[in-house]
């Protein structure tokens, strides 16, 4: 009796190596770009979070750019907050970026995120967010398509 129960989880664990996984398992990413060479104070671009976990947020800037860009989320359907995030090259916290690079900002339990620009004069910016989060039905409204580097938003961050 134990040497056919153990064929049997043999046999089943195999077979559980063989099947796919079921898609609502898999992660689920998408990319929106939120300011496109930004070049004055605005919002920009707010999309729809739900279900996600991580934003995995790149900033490119030129020009002498020397605005202030803030992470924020929306929970109420209305009102924004600031959302600490990590700088992935330093591993500073902060929710204020004012220098090019990559950032890794909770959004779990978030409607919308935004980068919104401030206290800008001179130069541009763009900012390019990577949503990442369980396979869920829960949906992202993608505002426009972007390109994104290779190591960004691995299950790591």
């Amino acid at each position: 009796m134990l040497h056919t129960i153990s064929w049997l989880l043999v046999f089943m664990s195999l077979l559980a190596l063989l099947l796919p996984l079921p898609s609502a398992w898999a992660q689920r990413t998408s990319e929106v770009v939120l300011q496109s060479a930004a070049t004055a104070n605005a919002n920009g671009e707010t999309p729809t979070v739900t279900g996600f976990t991580t934003a995995t947020v790149q900033t490119t800037n030129a020009g002498g750019f020397d605005g202030t860009l803030t992470a924020q989320i929306q929970t109420d359907g209305t009102n924004f907050t600031a959302v600490i995030c990590r700088n992935k090259a330093t591993g500073n916290l902060s929710s204020i970026v004012t220098t090019a690079g990559t950032y890794v900002c909770p959004i779990e339990g978030a409607d919308g995120f935004r980068v919104p620009i401030t206290s800008q004069t001179a130069g541009n910016v763009t900012v390019t967010a990577q949503f990442v989060g369980p396979g869920t039905s829960a949906g992202v409204t993608s505002v426009s398509p972007g390109t994104w580097a290779s190591d960004l938003g691995k299950a790591e961050d």
